[in-house]
């Protein structure tokens, strides 16, 4: 129960939205189980909590804020014994003109409270409850999981047990749909995004299936709040998660072009003499392509092992061509001298900006592409004892 308030919190915290209020709210409770204590009104915004108020709890739980606020927000209702101190905490969503009411049990807050006058409040208030149900039946769950593990069922009732939890998961994530669905324009559906059940997200915006409910939620309220920063956040958000989809897909599509038995892509590049050398030119022997550069600390850290491992296999048909990421000649030439790499070096210094990146998929150095004799792709990124390993195979 406790791990899902800071849960919800956390999720409205980073992505919230906003409209104009003109009237100071009204929130009034009484609670039970409060020895005395304080309750704080703070306002969340996308990446930080504001204190707006505070008040003591009388000695039979009442408590009275007014508080002016500037916006239709999220609001967290904290019960502590000071202002550093988390305790026990509400989450509101209202505005100026509502008048809040306010019952609950501190000690056992999330399942007791109930909140009258604030139709955000409730709808939120719908949410946790349903949430907290579930929290609790988890628990129960994992007492089982416990109990169970040094009995001789346990691999049984595991098993019985995660299926138990993907069933608590698929129902909180269809009670989450349902919700964004029946409350379209409402700022509570932003808390059913980023609903939580152990340790797994209901939805997984980085997938395209879920990503339609993100955008679903941002469209509606882009309607209704246009100009709001938190509405912005969301959307820069799914923008985000979109290009994020396009380049994984982009990278999946490249790595099936460089899968092995593919044609290795052809490569013409400047020796440091200014002469061209094409990757075809070497067909007939076995070829490591090696990315790396003069600043690369890990690159000259290896160095050593494919020097030893060029010495041993170059006469039986393998060399390298080695293709420097590089800016400065001068840095270039003098690493290759230092290291004594007496193999193929090209590179046309154009440091990460060089087309042939892209075309290999190459996003960090080093980086390795073995071809065979045929130019066809045997492996990549093999180095040390997997590569000396491989080369035996093909080489003998």
């Amino acid at each position: 129960m406790k791990r899902f308030s800071k849960i919800a919190i956390a999720c409205v915290t980073t992505f919230l939205v906003a409209s104009c209020g003109k009237k100071a709210p009204s929130i009034e409770g009484d609670m039970t189980n409060s020895p005395g204590g304080w309750v704080y009104l703070e306002e969340l915004l996308p990446n930080t909590t504001i204190l707006l108020d505070s008040t003591a709890m009388d000695a039979n739980g009442h408590f009275e804020l007014n508080t002016r606020v500037s916006e239709m927000g999220f609001y967290l209702l904290r019960f502590g014994k000071d202002a550093h101190t988390s305790g026990r905490v509400l989450t509101l969503l209202t505005d100026s003109m509502e008048n809040i009411e306010l019952t609950g049990d501190l000690n056992d807050l999330q399942r007791t409270y109930k909140v009258e006058g604030s139709t955000g409040s409730g709808e939120i208030s719908e949410l946790t409850d349903f949430a907290t149900q579930q929290m609790h039946a988890l628990d129960s769950l994992s007492q089982i999981f416990q109990s169970a593990q040094n009995t001789p069922d346990f691999p049984s009732i595991k098993a019985g047990l995660e299926a138990e939890y993907q069933r608590m998961k698929e129902d909180l994530r269809q009670h989450s749909i349902s919700f964004i669905q029946t409350h379209d324009g409402s700022l509570s559906t932003i808390i059913a995004l980023y609903q939580r059940i152990g340790r797994d997200m209901v939805f997984d915006a980085s997938s395209e299936g879920d990503l339609k409910y993100f955008e679903q939620v941002a469209t509606s309220l882009d309607k209704t709040y246009p100009n709001s920063k938190h509405v912005q956040t969301l959307k820069l958000r799914i923008d985000n998660i979109k290009a994020e989809i396009a380049e994984a897909k982009a990278r999946h599509e490249m790595e099936a072009k460089l899968a092995p038995g593919l044609d290795a892509p052809e490569i013409t590049l400047n020796d440091p003499s200014g002469k061209p050398i094409s990757l075809s030119s070497l067909r007939g022997k076995v070829v490591l392509i090696d990315f790396w550069a003069s600043w690369c600390r890990p690159c000259r850290a290896e160095n050593p092992n494919v020097v030893r491992v060029y010495k041993e296999y170059h006469k039986r048909g393998f060399e390298i061509y080695a293709v420097s990421l590089d800016r400065s000649q001068d840095a270039w030439v003098k690493a290759i001298e230092d290291d004594n790499l007496t193999w193929i070096h090209v590179s046309d210094l154009a440091f990460w900006s060089s087309p042939i990146l892209q075309v290999y998929g190459i996003t960090s150095i080093p980086s390795t592409v073995l071809i065979g004799k045929d130019g066809k792709i045997i492996a990549r990124n093999l180095r040390g004892e997997s590569l000396e390993q491989k080369l035996k195979e093909v080489l003998g």
